[in-house]
């Protein structure tokens, strides 16, 4: 078969299949083309590729366009993720550093229990007549007798036990407050998550029906960071 025939025939294919011509073509096809303009199926082949070319052009361009604009969302779309992540992070940050505190008042109390109770059993034997005295006296008496010997009465005792466990009442208050918070700001974060989710579905689905995945794989090439894209 002739180059001529064979031209021939791919252009009766072409007409067939609604094709790119071009994308058939050889370059000893192309050769004798360009060689042979004044032959009718060569003019009339040469005139088939230059408009396909003028046409891809055209599609090239506007599907550059289209893209860029899907470009700016996905991108935008990764930095709300980020920016999500982040609030989380530091909401975890602050109810560590609330729940450490918490943690810390209460070594405290155990360690101020420990320190009144701990007593050598000898020392105690031999403060027991003396104590029984002092504890018999009343107010600023009794308070100066037991200082004397770095000794705490019992409403000393139970009023800084009081104080603490106010203070950590209140701590506690404070870290369900921020818990309280931290579970709506998170339900709120998941659900414009989910929404963003969507939203990258759909321009996924839109890019790959309109563009092909070709030009989707090019897309998440570009933000290959963004694990998001991938999925």
């Amino acid at each position: 078969m002739t180059i001529k025939s064979n031209l021939a025939l791919l252009k009766e294919q072409h007409i067939e299949i609604k094709g790119y011509l071009s994308d058939r073509l050889k370059a000893r096809h192309l050769e004798w083309i360009v060689e042979h303009l004044d032959d009718p199926v060569a003019a009339e082949l040469f005139q088939i590729i230059i408009q396909e070319r003028n046409d891809r052009a055209k599609v090239n361009s506007h599907q550059s366009l289209q893209i860029s604009r899907h470009e700016g969302k996905i991108e935008q779309l990764g930095k709300s993720n980020q920016n999500l992540y982040n609030q989380n992070v530091e909401l975890k940050q602050e109810v560590s550093y609330w729940q450490e505190k918490v943690n810390e008042l209460l070594q405290k109390l155990e360690q101020l229990r420990q320190d009144l109770l701990d007593f050598d059993q000898s020392e105690i034997y031999r403060l027991g007549q003396w104590l029984k005295a002092s504890l018999s006296k009343t107010g600023q008496e009794r308070q100066q007798a037991l200082l004397e010997k770095e000794l705490v009465h019992k409403d000393s005792y139970n009023l800084a036990v009081s104080d603490l466990k106010n203070t950590i009442q209140q701590q506690q208050h404070g870290i369900t407050q921020i818990k309280e918070r931290a579970i709506s700001t998170v339900e709120s974060l998941e659900k414009t998550n989910d929404k963003l989710r969507r939203q990258l579905g759909d321009i996924k689905k839109y890019i790959i029906n309109n563009y092909g995945d070709k030009k989707w794989q090019e897309i998440t090439r570009y933000f290959a960071d963004d694990q998001e894209l991938k999925q």
